[in-house]
């Protein structure tokens, strides 16, 4: 993501390469990044070979990445999506819209993006994922109602998935709709776990920067009255 930290499963990869970056020794620089190569790669390989189906193939990559880096998020959010298949939950082509999806976030197209999560909400509308998936290209491509209304989705699916809350308080105040904002961004501050100490800390950020703009305006209003 360029420009929020909206969590989603490709900030989440992004955000502890940098971390595991920032914290090498500089002699050990070179070598930590040929294992945050090899992640990365194994990652985009499972992320491929979903898009085509390969849904065996993909979750075999993925194993690969879990195996240099055990706690990675994304892989562990996409083994899910494999888990999900293989129980009955989801239908294999749900998958394979997700990941095209995601590859489609990569590349920067968002509409098709958006195209390919709807596919997957029509075939399995009661899926958490999808709805988190497109609400981030709508909030990506500036449609932050729509982003608001996949979160509210989210939400009413499963009201102990946090991140939603986050991301739909990042979807409001981008929207102007504050009070809502605050709302969310406290559900997230009350269900996330310590953890997600740096978004609880940015959430309480926002929170407090909503309502002294929020006093200010009150403030110029009763002056100009």
């Amino acid at each position: 993501m360029k420009h929020t930290t909206i969590i989603t499963i490709q900030s989440a990869f992004i955000l502890l390469a940098i971390f595991i970056a920032i914290g090498c020794e500089q002699t050990q620089g070179t070598a930590q990044q040929q294992v945050i190569g090899t992640i990365k790669q194994h990652y985009m390989d499972g992320i491929k070979y979903g898009t085509e189906g390969n849904l065996e193939a993909a979750r075999t990559s993925f194993q690969k990445a879990m195996q240099l880096d055990s706690i990675n998020l994304p892989t562990r959010v996409n083994i899910g999506i494999l888990d999900d298949v293989a129980s009955g939950r989801i239908e294999k082509q749900t998958a394979v819209h997700l990941f095209r999806g995601i590859d489609y976030q990569n590349k920067g197209l968002l509409d098709a993006k958006i195209s390919e999560l709807t596919q997957a909400i029509a075939i399995n509308d009661d899926y958490v994922l999808s709805y988190n998936e497109r609400g981030i290209a709508y909030f990506d491509n500036g449609q932050y109602d729509l982003a608001v209304a996949d979160r509210d989705m989210c939400i009413k699916l499963n009201p102990d998935y946090f991140e939603a809350y986050f991301n739909k308080g990042l979807a409001c105040e981008k929207a102007g709709r504050y009070d809502e904002a605050i709302v969310a961004y406290q559900n997230f501050i009350d269900r996330a776990p310590e953890s997600y100490h740096m978004h609880r800390s940015y959430a309480e950020i926002h929170i407090a920067s909503i309502r002294n703009m929020q006093k200010e305006a009150a403030g110029n209003s009763s002056e100009q009255q």
